[in-house]
């Protein structure tokens, strides 16, 4: 029984792969969907959480922080520092920032264990709360953590 025979199509191309788990020469293999070749990637993107070789979710942590970041130096342009919204709107922000790093972290968070993206997820919340507090750059994020009353983002 084809696709075809239960009037359905495939959308070729948004077709990806990535393998697993496995030792293999990842170059060797490929498929062909009608007339799409189809080779496997290092992530691929399902239900909006970046899944890598291996089941690892270190691509995922750098997309997202990256997307993060665009949305805090966005937010930097329109709220400054000094004066500005009050703070419950400051923690609204945040709340919106939390939302979009923490989708998913379920599945994701056994990442934190490496260090590399552990500090990831800490620089960019120690963005966000600097915002937040309306602090200063020189103030350590674990300060940061304690005005604001906001657990780091890998606990």
């Amino acid at each position: 029984m084809e696709i075809k025979d239960n009037f359905l199509e495939m959308a070729h191309e948004k077709t990806e792969m990535v393998i697993l788990s496995g030792r293999r020469d990842r170059r060797d293999i490929s498929f062909k969907i009608g007339r799409t070749l189809i080779r496997p990637s290092k992530a691929v993107n399902y239900l909006g959480i970046m899944v890598g070789e291996n089941l690892s979710f270190g691509k995922h942590v750098e997309v997202v922080t990256g997307k993060a970041c665009a949305k805090l130096a966005a937010l930097a342009r329109i709220m400054p520092n000094i004066g500005g919204p009050s703070t419950a709107k400051r923690k609204m922000f945040y709340g919106i920032f939390q939302s979009l790093i923490l989708y998913g972290a379920q599945v994701w968070h056994r990442v934190t264990a490496t260090k590399k993206y552990r500090d990831k997820l800490i620089n960019v919340q120690r963005k966000a709360l600097l915002k937040v507090t309306s602090g200063y750059r020189t103030i350590s994020s674990g300060a940061l953590q304690i005005i604001a009353g906001i657990p780091p983002l890998d606990f």
